[in-house]
């Protein structure tokens, strides 16, 4: 006895769908583009199983795949608009901008959070994405919620470095006011991204209110970053001298120290004392040799590194 054929409709099978696998891959994909909403995704499960080269020609008709996204999300819930919401996250995810053009065009979309899309797309570095929403989005919103929206978007580029769609965003429209880039300094800061950084300068970004940048680029122990933050003149002030000594960050302390930082004796012990604890003697030492100016401290800080080396060593073993 002969075996079926892995894409040959299994018995029993409805004679419009066995029809419909029997066609071109492009007669059929037409034939689906008509069926109702329900109807097309089911058959294209089954279609898809049948004829797994037929998926290349469904990802080349945007109109048709956006029917059968919005029709596979409405088998899961209850109403359109939000099955509209997931095809819209969906072509995010997956960096279609063909596909989403044809959801903004839906007559329901007015229903469906295109902001949090563009945000989400801001944070993936689809910077197609992100341009055709910015577009889409000034036309149905303005005034405090534009531009709400807008330093989201911005925000989410600068946390994940996408420096490409950061210069979109701002050469769509740069932010209103200083205080507005703060935010999106901080969110590049901690992560490290430096060119991120640059751009925001370069756009306006006030040097001088990034106190809570430098603190975040320093505790986390991004050179760079702090460099470039410095570079600009962002103030030292807000350091923790503390969180730098926990983290064992030793070139960004000395870093701190070439430009001038000022600490307390006191300070500098506790410093000590937290990287000892954590056992980062190479840290306790450059803070031992940071300027102790009488012996009573000199002899604490130097039982400190002692306490370091022994704890590191512990480690070791």
């Amino acid at each position: 006895m002969q075996a079926a054929s892995p894409h040959t409709p299994a018995a029993g099978t409805s004679s419009s769908l066995h029809v419909l696998s029997q066609l071109p891959d492009e007669l059929w994909a037409l034939v689906l583009s008509k069926c109702d909403w329900k109807g097309a995704w089911q058959q294209t499960k089954l279609l898809l199983c049948w004829r797994p080269g037929a998926a290349r020609a469904l990802q080349a008709q945007p109109q048709l795949l956006a029917h059968l996204i919005v029709s596979k999300h409405l088998m899961q819930v209850p109403d359109r608009c939000t099955a509209l919401d997931m095809a819209l996250h969906w072509t995010v995810l997956h960096a279609r901008p063909d596909v989403l053009a044809v959801l903004l065009a839906d007559k329901d979309i007015a229903g469906v959070d295109v902001v949090e899309a563009m945000r989400m797309g801001a944070v993936k570095g689809a910077q197609p994405v992100v341009e055709l929403l910015l577009r889409h989005t000034r036309g149905i919103i303005t005034g405090v919620e534009w531009t709400k929206a807008v330093g989201m978007a911005l925000h989410s580029a600068a946390m994940y470095g996408h420096v490409q769609v950061m210069q979109h965003i701002l050469a769509f429209q740069l932010p209103e006011h200083d205080d507005d880039m703060e935010g999106p300094v901080f969110a590049a800061a901690i992560k490290g991204h430096h060119a991120a950084i640059h751009m925001l300068f370069d756009h306006g970004a006030d040097v001088t209110a990034q106190h809570d940048a430098v603190w975040g680029a320093a505790k986390n122990g991004h050179l760079k970053a702090l460099e470039v933050l410095l570079d600009a003149g962002a103030p030292m002030e807000g350091v923790s001298l503390l969180d730098v000594a926990r983290g064992g960050h030793d070139d960004v302390l000395r870093l701190l120290i070439e430009r001038g930082l000022q600490r307390t004796t006191r300070q500098k012990e506790e410093a000590m004392r937290a990287a000892a604890v954590a056992g980062y003697s190479s840290t306790a030492e450059l803070l031992l040799g940071w300027g102790v100016h009488t012996r009573a401290a000199a002899r604490r800080m130097a039982a400190l590194l002692q306490e370091a080396q022994r704890h590191q060593q512990g480690l070791q073993q």
